[in-house]
C-alpha cells in the first residue's frame, strides 16, 4: 500500500483553478462567483480593513440569524466599510449617510446632494478638517465620487461667485 501524496508547496498553483472551481460548485454560488469575491477580497485589501472578509461574511451571517441564504461579499465589504467612514465623519461633526446600491461586483457607492453639501460646509468652515481622515474614509468618499480634492475645488469656484455676488448686491444698496 503507497503513502497519501500531499502536495508540495511548488505543486500547488496546479491546484489554484480546480480548489477555485469546487469552492463555488459546493456553496452552489451562495457568495457569487469569482470575481464577486476577488472584489470583495480586493476591497479589503484597498480599504485596509482590519476584519478579514471571512470574519465579515460570519458577523453578517450571525446578526441576521441566517446562514442559509446567498450572501453579497461585495455589499457587505462596502457596507461595513461606510458605517467606519460614517462614524469617522460623524465625530468630526459631519453626520453623513453613504448609499450603497447594486449587487456583486456591480456595486457602488454615493452620497444624497444634501451630504455632499453637509462635506463642502464643513470643509468651508474648517479647511483643514479632512487632513487626518482615514485611508478608508478617503478612499469610500473617492468611491462616492466626493474625495477630498473634489470637496476643495467646489467650495473655491462657486463660493468665489457667491462673494461676487454678493458684493454686487451690497453696491446696488
Amino acid at each position: 500500500m503507497g503513502n497519501i501524496h500531499t502536495p508540495q508547496e511548488k505543486e500547488y498553483s496546479e491546484y489554484n483553478e480546480k480548489i477555485k472551481d469546487f469552492l463555488i460548485d459546493v456553496t452552489n454560488g451562495k457568495y457569487g462567483g469569482f470575481l464577486d469575491m476577488a472584489t470583495a477580497l480586493k476591497l479589503v485589501d484597498d480599504l485596509k480593513m482590519e476584519t478579514s472578509l471571512a470574519k465579515q461574511i460570519i458577523d453578517f451571517q450571525d446578526d441576521i440569524g441566517d446562514y442559509s441564504s446567498d450572501i453579497d461579499p461585495v455589499v457587505i465589504v462596502l457596507n461595513n466599510a461606510t458605517n467606519i467612514a460614517e462614524n469617522e465623519l460623524s465625530n468630526l461633526g459631519i453626520p453623513v449617510n453613504f448609499i450603497v446600491e447594486g449587487n456583486y461586483f456591480d456595486t457602488y457607492v454615493s452620497l444624497s446632494n444634501a451630504d455632499k453639501e453637509s462635506l463642502t460646509e464643513a470643509l468651508e468652515f474648517d479647511f483643514e478638517i479632512f487632513d487626518n481622515l482615514s485611508p478608508l474614509t478617503a478612499k469610500i468618499l473617492d468611491y462616492a465620487n466626493c474625495d477630498i480634492e473634489y470637496l476643495k475645488s467646489s467650495i473655491n469656484e462657486p463660493h468665489t461667485e457667491n462673494k461676487e455676488n454678493n458684493s454686487a448686491k451690497i453696491r446696488r444698496m
